[in-house]
């Protein structure tokens, strides 16, 4: 049995790296973990992916490398959603809108008061503030990018047509590279539009509303109850919790009288919450996790679906 693993380098640095080589080394699985200093290019991870049905990944984004994920065996790691280090988003269906908490959501299953609670009083105590706390009503239209010019130009495009006279502050994602960098500097110079300097909670105090392809922003953006349209497909697909405006982007200009529903994000946070893995986990933590299970259970078991 063998098993490929498409992480950044930088993973195998933090415990939970270890304990996964020692999962794989405790089922007899031979682990290939090609570097992806040769293979960072998200096209390069489709190839990389012909002769295994088994995939351990962390940055796996191309459309169709997600497209031969949905036939294999997939534990997928993620930065943490809310943006704590110690911790890993995990799921054992994929990423995206294949993630398994897209069924739990559409299945509108609603967490309990013990777990709201103890999901809001921890976004409380990260994000330093009031849950639900609300949006400026004379605020910018926050843009979060995700250094991606395609996807990012598809972005200014929309709310330079949708959104025209709207006051646009624009966000760089932290790993910004220099190409799209300077295309957006020039492309938001041109609209006029103000370019986001502050620390994301301070832009969020200042924020009407916020737009994004699928930023993790959209997390902090939910947590405080500020109105959020995504225009790509997302770990939120279906959820309810955004303004989603895949299909028709001519909803971007409904934004301002779009209705928060706060029953919806608090679906999603709890959900959000219940998959995560610490990040130095040990391999006694690893098998007590239901997405490792899954992945441990479905071992071969893609093969044989596809042959």
């Amino acid at each position: 049995m063998k098993a490929l693993a498409i992480c950044f380098d930088r993973f195998w640095t933090n415990p939970i790296g270890s304990a996964l080589v020692s999962l794989c080394r405790k089922y007899d699985i031979e682990l290939h973990k090609p570097s992806l200093r040769e293979y960072g290019k998200a096209e390069d991870h489709s190839s990389l992916m012909e002769d295994f049905d088994n995939i351990i990944t962390w940055g796996c984004y191309h459309e169709p490398s997600q497209e031969m994920l949905a036939d294999r065996n997939v534990v997928y790691l993620e930065n943490d959603m809310f943006g704590d280090k110690s911790f890993f988003y995990i799921n054992s269906a994929g990423w995206h809108k294949r993630s398994t908490l897209s069924s739990h959501l559409l299945s509108r299953e609603e967490p309990t008061a013990y777990q709201r609670d103890e999901v809001m009083t921890y976004v409380e105590k990260l994000f330093d503030h009031e849950a639900y706390c609300g949006y400026k009503k004379d605020g910018h239209y926050l843009v979060a990018l995700q250094s991606h010019w395609d996807w990012d130009s598809q972005l200014l495009e929309k709310v330079q047509k949708y959104l025209p006279n709207k006051p646009i502050c624009v966000r760089f994602h932290p790993h910004q590279n220099k190409e799209a960098y300077e295309k957006t500097m020039a492309f938001c110079e041109a609209q006029g539009w103000k370019i986001d300097k502050n620390d994301l909670g301070e832009s969020l105090a200042e924020s009407r509303a916020v737009i994004t392809n699928f930023s993790s922003v959209f997390i902090r953006s939910i947590a405080r109850g500020i109105p959020t349209a995504t225009c790509m497909p997302g770990i939120f697909t279906n959820s309810h919790c955004t303004l989603e405006c895949v299909r028709n982007p001519r909803m971007l200009s409904q934004l301002e009288h779009y209705y928060f529903d706060q029953e919806a994000a608090e679906r999603m946070l709890c959900a959000l919450h219940s998959s995560r893995i610490v990040s130095n986990s040990s391999l006694d933590d690893l098998m007590e996790n239901v997405h490792i299970a899954s992945w441990v259970v479905g071992l071969g078991r893609a093969t044989a679906s596809r042959y």
